[in-house]
């Protein structure tokens, strides 16, 4: 079994709230996260990601992990995205996203979307 997970660097300016959203597919799509895709039309140049279609998952639950903090939350089949309400202190702070597969696997989620109220 091989995981493909990584995590980002997320710098708060302010102490607060945030939303964390995690997302298979970009925010304009609305896209089901366990649903594939099909191919987009190709594009002049460098053949791009979006030609190829995006394979269906069978994701069952969503993972966040702020330094110490870890938050998890079921994936339905109809969601698009997982949100979870963060309480963070101003700096730096390692995050990582993913989701899990019912086999145990777990992947990055491709896509983090990050406001403060």
């Amino acid at each position: 079994k091989k995981d493909f997970n990584g995590y980002w660097y997320v710098k708060s300016v302010t102490s607060g709230k945030y939303k964390f959203e995690l997302r298979r597919w970009p925010k304009e799509l609305n896209h089901p996260i366990n649903s594939g895709l099909i191919a987009g039309e190709p594009v002049t140049g460098v053949p791009a990601m979006r030609e190829r279609p995006g394979n269906a998952l069978k994701a069952i639950k969503a993972i966040l992990e702020i330094g110490d903090q870890k938050f998890t939350s079921p994936v339905q089949s109809s969601d698009s995205h997982i949100s979870f309400d963060v309480e963070l202190n101003k700096g730096l702070n390692n995050v990582s996203a993913k989701f899990e597969m019912a086999n145990g696997q777990q992947i990055g989620s491709y896509y983090l979307y990050v406001t403060k109220y």
